[in-house]
């Protein structure tokens, strides 16, 4: 059994580290990220938190630099990643029930999944530690002609009041936490929800997110990467059932678009002719746009197919008080 390499017109940059290393490293990046950072007092911050502004602030970087003042879109810029959030928000609309929803996005990063959902008609908000993620995420909301409401904060002590959103969700931030502090957050998440909770995290057993990880660790600096990606934490959906009044109702994964190259070290026989049969499935209904037609290939995949392979594994949580 080979690698499995997908073909390049079906190719969606999720990630700036998928990025040419001569554009990654251009001077003007490293130029405008201390700019950003300039107004941001590390020296008063701990260090994790100076790391997380320095990681966002370079984010915001690459952002101005490769998308703004070329005149592209998000879309255009990192279309993987616009389709995670496409994906995301479809979940959140169909558990949200109703369209005039408010919702919180807890550790909201970029802020494209808000800037999609207010596109939509809800009340979007996003809570993040950092200043320099909140400040890309005004940008993005910019571009996307939505308004989104951005907040300071810690997870562990929500700037909100008890029952404040119908829906509150998270991408990628559990796995960052120990189990204390995961627990902790959750709560915080139960307690200003009216009705249902999403958490999101990386399937680590998907040969995309081992492809994924095995790349980005190797194209990129440690002092680069995002901080702590290296060292994340297990997180067990079932637990989070046993809160008074919170049951898990549904769990599954999301986005199976193979990156460029999934090595053949983390693929089964099973696992490659399911990524070939999806790549076959995106060439016969291609309509030059990648994101619409990775969509509806994935719609039409199964819930156990999407659980197995899918990026990113989640959980859904409802309160019954």
């Amino acid at each position: 059994m080979k690698d499995f390499e997908l073909p390049s017109k079906l190719y969606m940059l999720r990630k700036t580290f998928e990025l040419d290393s001569h554009i990654r490293n251009q001077k003007s990046i490293e130029n405008l990220t201390r700019h950003l950072l300039s107004s941001v007092r590390l020296e008063h911050q701990p260090d994790y938190n100076a790391r997380l502004e320095k990681f966002w602030a370079r984010e915001h970087a690459y952002y101005i630099i490769l998308c703004e003042r070329v005149g592209k879109k998000y879309s255009e810029y990192l279309p993987g990643r616009e389709y995670s959030y496409v994906l995301l928000r479809d979940i959140i609309l169909r558990i949200a029930r109703k369209k005039q929803s408010s919702v919180l996005d807890g550790g909201c990063g970029s802020g494209v999944a808000c800037a999609l959902l207010a596109q939509k008609g809800g009340t979007a908000t996003g809570v993040d530690i950092t200043r320099s993620a909140l400040r890309l995420a005004k940008a993005i909301s910019g571009e996307y002609k939505t308004y989104v409401n951005l907040a300071l904060g810690n997870l562990t002590d929500l700037p909100f009041q008890n029952r404040t959103f119908d829906v509150v969700f998270s991408l990628g931030v559990f796995e960052h936490f120990p189990p204390q502090t995961q627990e902790e957050v959750f709560k915080e998440f139960a307690r200003v929800s009216k009705h249902r909770i999403l958490l999101v995290v990386p399937n680590k057993s998907s040969p995309i997110y081992k492809a994924m990880a095995e790349s980005e660790f190797k194209l990129v600096p440690p002092a680069l990467v995002y901080p702590e990606e290296h060292r994340q934490f297990p997180v067990d959906f079932s637990h989070f059932s046993g809160h008074s009044g919170i049951s898990m109702s549904e769990s599954s994964a999301f986005h199976i678009v193979p990156p460029k190259v999934i090595p053949r070290k983390y693929l089964t026989k099973e696992s490659w002719r399911f990524f070939r049969k999806v790549v076959q499935q995106a060439l016969s209904i291609w309509d030059g746009k990648p994101i619409t037609t990775w969509s509806s290939v994935e719609n039409g995949c199964s819930c156990e197919e999407k659980a197995r392979y899918g990026w990113f594994s989640y959980a859904i949580y409802e309160k019954s008080r």
